[in-house]
């Protein structure tokens, strides 16, 4: 992060096999250059880029394995709003933004969970994959719809929950959330 902007992401993740089962994949994203897929193990890389679903399409969702880190209750009053088109699967870790980034997934919703309503998510935590997800061409955004800024030390102060798409879903996913809650 320089200047609170991200220019450089690198995600290592040992158990997500590289596309033929080998062992591990490395992901990584340079501001303007795009997102990078390596076997952690070998030689093979290419480049990756998010999913062109939209609405109309099977809608994948990333679920964090553990139920306290997010309203799982929201995340799923919004797949239920889409109906059989949605699909879960759950991950651990900035592993999903992994997912996402290769086009395995469409949706990641990190909302705040409404036992903690001053939580405020850490910097480290979104940093790495926001670059690798945004060169892919995906989106990020705050369940608002404002950027995330990894300017203010070393939490999202100004941002609630964290909401991650391939792109083409973004706007509608940011609809969605907002006419759930109201």
């Amino acid at each position: 992060i320089e200047n609170g902007r991200v220019v450089l992401g690198v995600l290592g993740c040992p158990n997500l096999a590289y596309d033929d089962g080998g062992a591990g994949t490395l992901l990584y994203a340079v501001q303007g250059q795009g997102t990078f897929k390596k076997e952690l193990h070998g030689t093979r890389q290419e480049a990756v880029t998010v999913a062109a679903n939209t609405l109309n399409d099977e809608v994948r969702f990333l679920e964090s394995v553990e139920a306290g880190h997010a309203n799982h209750g929201l995340q799923g009053q919004i797949m239920q709003h889409l109906g059989t088109r949605a699909k879960a699967v759950r991950y651990d870790s900035q592993v999903k933004y992994a997912v996402l980034a290769q086009g395995k997934a469409d949706v990641y919703l990190r909302l705040p969970n409404p036992s903690k309503p001053d939580y405020r998510e850490k910097i480290w935590d979104h940093a790495a994959g926001w670059a690798i997800v945004s060169e892919a061409g995906g989106q990020s955004s705050d369940m608002n719809g404002e950027a995330l800024d990894f300017g203010q030390g070393k939490t999202l102060v100004n941002n609630r929950g964290v909401v991650v798409t391939n792109g083409h879903l973004h706007e509608a996913i940011i609809r969605l959330i907002r006419d759930k809650r109201e």
